[in-house]
């Protein structure tokens, strides 16, 4: 074990989810997002920790989201 379990529960003490075998990061990944799903999560963000798509950049993507999604199509 990495500690991830025990730095999230201090960083997110009462919103933390773990898993007791690996299910990879496909499988973490899709728990998360239904997690954030049953939370009423608007918008949900992943960033890799490599910095190839900065958290600084959170900000201006959801921006872009409401935008699109206040605009009307067609």
């Amino acid at each position: 074990m990495d500690g991830t379990a025990s730095v999230l529960r201090r960083l997110a003490p009462r919103n933390h989810v773990t898993h007791h075998t690996n299910i990879g990061v496909s499988g973490a990944l899709r728990t998360g997002f239904l997690v954030a799903q049953r939370m009423g999560a608007t918008y949900v963000v992943q960033c890799d920790s490599d910095g190839q798509h900065p958290i600084e950049s959170i900000p201006a993507l959801l921006r872009a989201a409401r935008e699109r999604l206040l605009k009307p199509s067609g």
